[in-house]
């Protein structure tokens, strides 16, 4: 979310949210077909805030995303007739978007197995999926809008926040260095 905001400018973002599926509620397969299941996930980036600050932000946006992940499943088992409305049947309504896995083995592992089979992205341009229990991650992005080479650069871009946040994490998510020494001395 960092990256997001400083790279766009912007400090408040949404983006589409795919909760791990939990199929465990009775009816939930139809339920599912029915509508997405990707969630508006709302964040601001105070850029005077450090990352401690940043984390606690989005750390409250996923846990109320988690609480209330069954709201859009609820909603049209209590109102059927809301199944006839087009954007909550879009399983990619936003261009970017995030996903958190908790499924065996590094999402680096496999790269063609790294979500399941069937299961929509969250975002229509480009989906950053993570494995919360390693904090390995991917991309899965349009290749007919997004070349590889621009993904690659944005890989290298979230090392080096890592790396800058390593270095000093009270520093300001508005001084956070992103850009690898190579671009530094590029720009330079």
């Amino acid at each position: 979310m960092i990256y997001l905001a400083r790279i766009t400018g912007e400090k408040e973002l949404q983006l589409g949210w795919r909760p791990e599926w939990d199929g465990l509620q009775a009816g939930s397969k139809l339920i599912e077909a029915l509508i997405a299941s990707v969630v508006p996930m709302d964040v601001c980036i105070d850029f005077t805030h450090d990352f401690g600050e940043a984390l606690k932000t989005v750390a409250a946006e996923v846990g109320q995303l988690r609480t209330h992940a069954s709201f859009a499943r609820d909603l049209i088992a209590r109102c059927p007739t809301l199944r006839d409305v087009e954007a909550l049947r879009s399983r990619q309504p936003w261009p970017l978007g995030i996903a958190i896995t908790t499924e065996s083995g590094s999402v680096a592992d496999n790269p063609s197995k790294s979500h399941k089979a069937g299961q929509a992205l969250c975002g229509n341009l480009l989906t950053f999926e993570v494995h919360a229990l390693d904090g390995s991650f991917r991309w899965h992005f349009d290749a007919a809008r997004l070349a590889p080479q621009q993904v690659g650069s944005m890989t290298q871009h979230l090392q080096a926040l890592l790396q800058s946040v390593m270095d000093d994490a009270a520093q300001a998510v508005g001084q956070i260095g992103i850009l690898p020494a190579e671009e530094r001395t590029y720009f330079a």
